[in-house]
């Protein structure tokens, strides 16, 4: 998982938006706010968000493609 970028929300406050890798080589992007725990997944159809950025990249991948992929985890199973 990588930054891609910064955004801001309808309220002006920044929150970070990061590229996971996966298997498949989707390349799909989750978001967190600065202030909080969560991990959100960015989608067409809404979104879901998780306590633990793993679980999010797992989701971002198998919503990427149906459920059909899985997360690159590099190096000692950590992004």
């Amino acid at each position: 998982m990588k930054l891609h970028s910064y955004k801001y929300t309808a309220e002006g406050e920044k929150y970070s938006r990061y590229q996971v890798k996966c298997t498949t080589r989707a390349i799909p992007v989750v978001s967190r706010a600065p202030d909080e725990k969560t991990w959100c997944v960015e989608s067409r159809t809404g979104g879901q968000c998780f306590d633990n950025k793993i679980e999010a990249a797992r989701s971002a991948c198998e919503a990427s493609l149906d459920g059909a992929s899985q997360v690159l985890l590099a190096n000692e199973g950590r992004f």
